[in-house]
């Protein structure tokens, strides 16, 4: 035991002297009063500790050095420390040296280590009161908080759309679906409040929780609680498992916990080739079919490739991870609001020729968008179906779904930029709801077949057949293992149309119609199909055993036109910007006609005649009220929902007290009424003339509120976002007084007040000495921020406090503000009696000395004054009574009798 002891400290010796050589040379602290506290040093300010007092570490400054332990608590510790009762305390730690700390045996046996940072040097700690000292003096450590158990981030997002993909208007018309989503990267925020209650960590999450995550769990499930913006695609339940480990999780993993979808907004680096990754998600899917796995193409589209065939132009054979290269999966690129590619986006093929991406959908910051998006949607039909057919969807089917409905970008047919095209939800809806689809078994050497009608009025016909392909070996020279084969007949004329199939060796090649052997997603698609009945043909080569596969298809008719924005219940607010869009299968070509009518009145132009084939126009929101909007298309005539348009609406926080808080917001004009939100829930229905509430802590014990305006008719307009009142930075009636001296020689005082309608009157009061004056009272308050000067001063300190009297006669007094002053005649020590180790000595002359004396006349303290305001630190010395002397060659300034506590 002896050998071990001694070892220890000799570690702990040759750490603390590591340690010691990483401080930069000459780099000391010190404790520095000014107003100005940049420009008497060239150091750095940790922090300021009260009023004037700021604490800096230094290389030039000449002064007394401070002693760095006694100021490693923060201020917030400091104040709580003397009256924190016994018990386990959570505290945030700075380490310089997190080796040193790791081997102190104090650690090791009074403090339990939460969490750490990844370089170490941050860590959340729980230690009992009376460790917190030996913490402070610990050579390892540089600082120490007082840490809350409360933990909260409301990530707002920034750029989220929910109409390029048919979203937001397929949500007004049918309501919200949804089913259990499994998130594969880092933790979410699952305490967010647009996720609370819906968002689940489980033994396989990250430990680290990030806004990434969050974000992707929002744009998937969120409530919309924080705002419009935090309203995700579908109503799931999320659970979070951790990216660390990049094969897919047990089976029984996900059937304990019914997951549906599995979206994967992350990546590696560009691995072209089918690896171990791939392999295994392909055969976990064969396995649970009833599993889709969603994965982001990657951000890597703008590098260039040399190996061929991906040298032929930037951004091919980009994707992020080898396990992206699996067949079985849906690989989503991202397209901006105009369903452009982004050049960030990656590209493929896969190793093999094979179309990766499949499918693109919206992704503001990146393709991690894109795939959350389309895992939203999946999340969205797959609720549908289990609620409309009482089953849900395998994953074939619903690949087969997505991609037989999805928007064509380009050139007839797939490309390796977007796949398939742009997802639609409602398209994919409706073709679940009206069962545009089929499952069946292929048996090897067989043909399955299935007819369908087509109208003579459709202008497009898409048919795309889907199967689950068992896994390949790891770099297979062709991943596909079960070649399965459709056509199309048309059975009164015979003709036979084949899928589209890509050149691997052309690049940027159209597609073209061939025999597929590369694929496990074949699609056949006509323009204008003559009508009649086709019969959709599946066989196979080297078919070695029974393959299960899904046919999903689409028909488009001629010359319609549709809304996806505005949509039913669509509110914005005037001033903004309205981006119209639209889906049309007339002519791209043929004039458009916008009108507009305001509030029932007549219709009026908006522009000029314009394509109808842009299917966006932005058009400026002038106006208040009810809008309606309609286009006119040679003798049609569309128009869309009353779209509610008010002024903003913001709501704030008044009033912060221990037993209520008020709330308040603007004035719409128009508004009949208000509508209190509680974290996105009806509440209180207010009239046009309260736009101010009082509530309960009691009662209303939710810390969360929103409002929306009313109008006459009945029709609520957009909500605010929602605030957290505790976080609006505003105190009970009296919130804080404050005062300096400023360059004229006159004391500045602020006052700050809340909940000015209850306020009968404030006063403030001036003492110096024995005498008490009223400088100011005022029993008509019309501003939250009171400014008072005070020019009268005399030498010493004068002591200001503030007095609010409410209506009921209740009174708040606000601390006292010390402001000493000094002529040029007279020298000024405080505070007296010392109750914080420190005084402060202000002077007319510079280059004089303190002289600290015991009764006895020992002198205790020899301290150069160097400046006309100086802080004399007081460590060491007894306390008691003492006597002190201020002198100047000789000549005393100043002398007289000190109490130190």
């Amino acid at each position: 035991m002896r050998y071990q002891y001694l070892f220890f400290v000799l570690a702990a010796l040759l750490l603390s002297v590591y340690a010691k050589a990483q401080e930069p040379e000459n780099d000391r602290l010190f404790l520095i009063q000014s107003e100005q506290v940049d420009t008497l040093t060239t150091g750095r300010v940790l922090r300021k500790l009260s009023g004037n007092r700021y604490l800096v570490r230094d290389t030039t400054f000449s002064g007394k050095e401070m002693s760095p332990n006694r100021y490693k608590l923060s201020r917030k510790l400091s104040q709580k420390k003397k009256v924190l009762e016994e018990g386990w305390y959570r505290l945030s730690l700075k380490v310089n040296t997190p080796a040193l700390l790791q081997q102190d045996t104090l650690c090791q046996r009074h403090v339990k280590v939460l969490y750490t940072s990844a370089d170490g040097r941050y860590m959340t700690v729980e230690a009992k009161r009376e460790t917190i000292e030996k913490l402070e003096d610990h050579i390892a450590i540089d600082y120490i908080d007082l840490q809350t158990t409360h933990r909260q981030e409301e990530a707002t997002l920034r750029r989220y759309n929910l109409s390029i993909n048919e979203i937001a208007n397929t949500q007004a018309q049918y309501g919200m679906y949804g089913t259990v989503v499994s998130l594969k990267e880092q933790a979410f925020r699952e305490e967010d409040i647009d996720l609370k209650g819906i968002a689940l960590l489980t033994p396989l999450s990250h430990s680290q929780k990030t806004l990434h995550a969050t974000e992707m769990a929002t744009m998937i499930a969120g409530k919309g609680v924080s705002s419009r913006l935090g309203k995700g695609i579908s109503n799931a339940k999320v659970l979070s498992v951790s990216y660390e480990n990049l094969f897919p999780e047990s089976i029984t993993f996900f059937e304990e916990n019914n997951i549906r979808v599995q979206n994967h907004s992350f990546g590696t680096n560009i691995e072209n080739y089918y690896g171990n990754e791939a392999a295994a998600y392909d055969a976990h899917i064969v396995a649970h079919p009833e599993v889709l796995h969603v994965f982001s193409s990657g951000n890597a589209g703008l590098q260039q490739l040399e190996e061929m065939p991906f040298a032929q132009g930037p951004g091919f054979g980009t994707l992020t991870g080898n396990f992206k290269q699996a067949k079985n999966i849906l690989v989503v690129g991202a397209c901006d609001s105009l369903k452009v590619v982004k050049s960030y986006s990656s590209k493929g093929p896969a190793k093999d020729g094979r179309i990766k991406p499949e499918l693109l959908a919206y992704g503001g910051e990146g393709s991690s968008d894109a795939s959350a998006m389309v895992s939203g949607i999946a999340s969205y039909l797959q609720g549908y179906a289990q609620s409309y057919f009482g089953h849900h969807l395998r994953s074939d089917l619903m690949k087969a779904l997505l991609i037989s409905t999805a928007e064509d970008l380009y050139t007839e047919g797939p490309d390796y930029y977007s796949g398939y095209g742009n997802v639609r939800l409602r398209a994919a809806l409706e073709s679940l709801k009206e069962e545009y689809w089929t499952m069946g078994v292929l048996e090897p050497q067989a043909e399955e077949s299935w007819s369908i009608q087509v109208p003579d009025s459709s202008s497009k016909l898409t048919v795309t057949l889907v199967w689950n392909d068992p896994a390949a070996q790891p770099e297979d020279y062709k991943a596909l293992v079960n070649d399965l084969n459709i056509r199309l007949i048309h059975e009164a004329t015979g003709a036979i149309y084949y899928p589209w199939v890509l050149n691997p060796g052309q690049l940027s090649e159209p597609a073209h119609r061939g025999v597929d052997a590369l694929n496990n997603v074949e699609q056949v698609s006509l323009q204008y199909p003559l009508e009649g009945t086709y019969r959709i043909a599946v066989d196979g080569d080297n078919i070695k055993e029974a393959q299960s596969f899904s046919i999903a298809y689409s028909l488009e008719r001629q010359d319609t036109f549709e809304w996806i924005y505005p949509h039913i219940n669509t509110k914005l607010v005037s001033g903004q910007e309205l981006s119209l869009q639209w889906f049309t299968t007339y002519e791209k070509e043929k004039g458009m006609q916008l009108e507009k009518s305001w509030n029932e009145e007549p219709w009026e132009e908006v522009n000029a005649m314009l394509p109808v084939g842009t299917s966006q126009f932005n058009m400026p929101i002038e106006g208040e009220g009810i809008l309606r909007l309609r286009a006119r298309i040679g003798e049609h005539e569309y128009e869309t929902a009353s779209i509610i348009v008010t002024s903003p609406i913001a709501i704030n926080t008044t009033l912060n007290c221990e037993d209520k808080f008020t709330l308040r917001w603007n004035t719409v004009n128009g508004a009949a009424g208000y509508q209190l939100y509680q974290e996105g829930i009806k509440d209180t229905l207010l009239s046009a003339t309260d736009t101010i509430i009082t509530l309960s802590k009691a009662s209303y014990e939710n810390p969360y509120y929103a409002v929306a305006p009313v109008l006459q008719q009945g029709a609520e307009g957009r909500r605010s976002d929602t605030q957290d009142y505790r976080q609006q930075g505003v105190g009970c009636y009296l919130d804080n007084f404050l005062g300096k001296l400023n360059e004229w020689e006159q004391a500045s005082l602020q006052l700050k007040i809340n909940g000015l309608a209850e306020i009968d009157q404030v006063i403030v009061y001036k003492q110096y000495g024995t005498e008490q004056t009223q400088l100011l009272a005022l029993d008509q308050i019309e501003s939250g921020v009171i400014d008072i000067l005070d020019q009268k001063l005399r030498p010493g300190v004068s002591r200001y406090f503030a007095t609010v009297t409410l209506m009921d006669a209740t009174t708040f007094y606000s601390d006292t503000v010390n402001i000493p002053f000094t002529n040029a005649t007279t020298t000024l020590l405080y505070p007296n009696p010392v109750t914080d180790a420190y005084i402060n000595i202000l002077q007319p002359t510079t280059g004089s000395e303190l002289l600290l004396y015991t009764l006895e006349g020992i002198l205790l303290l020899r301290q150069p004054l160097y400046g006309k305001e100086n802080i004399v630190d007081l460590q060491g010395v007894p306390s008691g009574l003492l006597l002190y002397r201020i002198v100047q060659e000789d000549q005393v300034l100043k002398q007289g009798k000190l109490v130190v506590n």
